[in-house]
């Protein structure tokens, strides 16, 4: 009888890790709407059958917060989060570095929710965690540098955020492969700085250039593929080429909706874009189109 249990233990255990591996395959595939559905249930069995503290509870429970998050509900991702990082400081210390990546997916979708202030001063803590305990040459090292140089920028200080991703962008490429999707993270993040610290058409040489490769590399409807074509777009905008700019935004539309569904800020994004006016007094400028898209989609895991 005993041998019957441990065989129905491990025959079950193996099918919830399957259903996992699953839907880990599906977000990293660029189906974020899918990689959610899959995970229903999942983190539920998992403690049922282990315990909220098992590595195996907590793996679930990391891709449960990232993909909540992708799939368009950031203040979901946020609990989530914040619930795996209490729990990964209790067992494991506040400097571990799976404590630390918990934290910094709590900082990020915390800055998605608008809370951008209190988002950089984690960052700056975890910045200096990480360089203590993982080193500079760490992909998470590397991922806390992009995030925080990114909400800089979005902080108002694009200049600064340019200078310090083009270091970034410089480091990835040479530690993780000038394709990696990292790279073309910091790549993308670059451009959009320096479109806002006054050179659009720098951010249109160099959005165009990425989106081949995000086509070629991530293919034509992965969401960073997707993210990059609506910046090229904003930045078109801004460069005077509205016409250009808008025959892509009404493409990108109709893909981004079936692709992470119409509710999706991204789309909402996208859609304000492409009804809003052009200012009379500044014929070549974009007026404000609601939320920024999230951020580029690529990166290790929840290190982003």
């Amino acid at each position: 009888m005993s041998v019957e249990r441990d065989d129905a233990h491990h025959f079950d255990h193996r099918r919830l890790t399957a259903k996992r591996d699953r839907a880990r395959a599906l977000g990293d595939a660029g189906r974020p709407r899918e990689a959610r559905r899959a995970l229903d249930g999942l983190l539920t069995a998992f403690e049922l059958r282990l315990g909220p503290d098992h590595p195996e509870s907590l793996a679930t429970r990391e891709l449960l917060a990232r993909w909540t998050g992708e799939a368009g509900e950031p203040v979901a991702a946020v609990a989530e989060y914040r619930e795996l990082a209490r729990l990964r400081e209790r067992l494991l210390g506040g400097a571990h570095p799976d404590t630390l990546r918990a934290r910094h997916g709590l900082a990020y979708w915390t800055a998605e929710t608008g809370a951008v202030a209190a988002a950089l001063a984690v960052l700056e803590e975890l910045l200096a965690l990480r360089l203590e305990v993982l080193g500079a040459d760490h992909p998470d090292t590397l991922a806390g540098e992009h995030e925080l140089a990114r909400r800089i920028g979005e902080a108002g200080e694009p200049a600064t955020a340019a200078r310090l991703l083009g270091e970034v962008c410089a480091a990835r490429a040479r530690l993780l492969g000038p394709e990696d999707p990292a790279t073309l993270a910091s790549r993308h993040e670059l451009a959009r700085c320096l479109g806002a610290a006054g050179d659009p058409p720098r951010a249109v040489a160099l959005l165009t250039e990425l989106l081949a490769v995000r086509r070629r590399v991530q293919g034509e409807r992965h969401p960073g593929t997707l993210l990059t074509c609506h910046e090229l777009a904003v930045w078109e905008l801004a460069s005077g080429r509205r016409a250009p700019a808008r025959a892509r935004l009404r493409e990108l539309l109709a893909v981004r909706t079936d692709v992470l569904g119409a509710r999706h800020p991204h789309v909402r994004a996208t859609a304000a874009l492409l009804a809003a006016p052009v200012p009379a007094e500044h014929p070549g400028t974009p007026a404000p189109a609601g939320p920024r898209p999230g951020r580029p989609y690529g990166g290790r895991g929840a290190g982003r």
